[in-house]
């Protein structure tokens, strides 16, 4: 095997360890949380449960403080977003984002405007999900800059068709 070769999978091997995920094992969960979130309750919360699904033909993921006695929040995958960005993008109808960062962290953001046709200037809303057992991989002002510079991303891209 050539160097090119070689060197051409090794870039294969790599991004592939960014592309989003697809299936439940790549996310169903504990994880814990930079910061608290509401539990049961209403009680504080460093931990929440992610699982992923289908409903109506869409992938969806739910989280969750506890597996029982607590509502899920709902999140549908953003297909255009996530195909155009190479990292799963799901959403909610509150304007809350659910960004995968690497396969064992996930970033929530809340923006402080809708995506039309501009980039976030600032997120209202930040945490840090971490797949338990495993260490933290970004720091909050990473995880706002990761979010913050692909939505300019995005924008870019659909401008540019």
């Amino acid at each position: 095997m050539g160097l090119l070769h070689r060197l051409i999978v090794v870039f294969f091997v790599c991004t592939s360890a960014f592309a989003y995920a697809e299936s439940r094992t790549d996310v169903d969960g504990n994880y814990n949380t930079l910061k608290t979130e509401r539990g049961r309750h209403g009680f504080p919360s460093k931990s929440v449960y992610l699982q992923y699904g289908e409903l109506n033909h869409q992938a969806v993921i739910t989280v969750s403080a506890c597996l029982t006695g607590c509502v899920p929040s709902l999140y549908t995958k953003d297909t255009n977003s996530s195909d155009a960005l190479n990292v799963s993008v799901f959403y909610s109808r509150t304007n809350t984002y659910l960004v995968q960062y690497d396969i064992n962290t996930w970033i929530l953001a809340s923006p402080t405007s809708q995506l039309r046709g501009r980039p976030w200037k600032a997120l209202k809303r930040l945490n840090i999900f971490t797949r338990d057992g495993t260490p933290a991989s970004l720091t909050e002002a990473e995880a706002s800059d990761f979010i913050l510079t692909r939505s300019k991303s995005l924008v870019r891209k659909r401008r540019n068709g």
